[in-house]
């Protein structure tokens, strides 16, 4: 197999793998909020929720609307503010905030494609995009918490320190 045809299948592997994910979890956005409360999220999700809505009504960071805070994944938070200016409800943060987890975990692909690539080792490749898809299938990855922004972060991250070490590679020899 011509290495252009290899990389034509890698590629289509991996877009494969994505759509599944995303195909799974798409779903829970039509679930009722009863179920995402029961099933999907933790306290925790709450607490940035709460904080990014009132930082949107009240101009400054706090959980109670009293005591401002700093207790926030500040990156996670950050991002949640800005979804809260663009959602008319609670309720519908929650379900951006779930909608954003789905997508980080599906760009994390993109990353580790191109760690793929550059690294010209489709097997190896294959195996990372298939340990992320049983890796993110669990329920931490869709809590509409930071662990999906984390993960692709860690990706991202990856990808820049292989294509780093194998430019230096090739400029020394």
């Amino acid at each position: 197999m011509s290495k252009l045809s290899r990389s034509k299948t890698l590629t289509l592997v991996i877009v494969f793998l994505s759509v599944v994910q995303l195909m799974f979890k798409i779903p829970f956005l039509t679930k009722d909020v009863g179920f995402v409360v029961a099933n999907l999220t933790i306290d925790d999700t709450y607490y940035y929720l709460e904080t990014a809505w009132n930082t949107k009504v009240l101009g400054f960071p706090t959980f109670d609307r009293i005591h401002s805070t700093s207790g926030v994944q500040l990156l996670w938070y950050l991002i949640l503010v800005l979804a809260s200016y663009l959602t008319p409800s609670k309720i519908a943060l929650l379900y951006t905030a779930l909608f954003l987890c789905f997508i980080f975990n599906t760009l994390c692909y993109l990353a580790i494609l191109k760690i793929g690539e550059i690294l010209d080792r489709p097997i190896l490749t294959i195996a990372m995009a298939v340990t992320w898809f049983f890796v993110s299938a669990n329920k931490w990855y869709h809590t509409a918490m930071e662990n999906s922004l984390h993960a692709l972060v860690f990706w991202l991250l990856l990808w820049q320190i292989v294509a780093l070490v194998r430019n230096s590679e090739d400029s020394t020899g």
